[in-house]
């Protein structure tokens, strides 16, 4: 379900961010990267894994770790297909969405969220 919520909000601050706002769908796009990773952190926390609230600076320091690899991989990969070769800014972010979703899940269960 978070996925759900993530990927919606991912493409709702985005068009906001580039329609309403006017920025560049680059500057939106990375606004978007921000916000979200915020937003899923406690998603993942506090509903997902259910995770002890003694265990949480440590897996929010593991969440950044791997929240830093994977948002520049996603931010790069969406330069390239929008900046460089010209991808409409929403088709990309479903490109970059569907390359990296799985992965994520299960560095986040088996790394960052990960009990005992």
């Amino acid at each position: 379900m978070y996925m759900v919520i993530s990927f919606f909000a991912t493409h709702g601050y985005t068009v906001f961010g580039s329609e309403v706002l006017k920025l560049p769908p680059e500057v939106s796009f990375w606004i978007t990267l921000v916000l979200v990773s915020i937003q899923n952190f406690f998603i993942l926390m506090y509903y997902v894994y259910r995770t002890s609230h003694d265990q949480q600076w440590q897996q929010f320091l593991k969440y950044v770790q791997s929240v830093i690899g994977f948002r520049t991989w996603e931010y790069v990969l969406f330069l390239v297909l929008h900046t460089l070769l010209g991808v409409y800014y929403l088709v990309a972010i479903l490109i970059v969405q569907g390359q990296s979703i799985f992965l994520k899940a299960t560095v986040y269960k088996k790394h960052v969220f990960r009990t005992g």
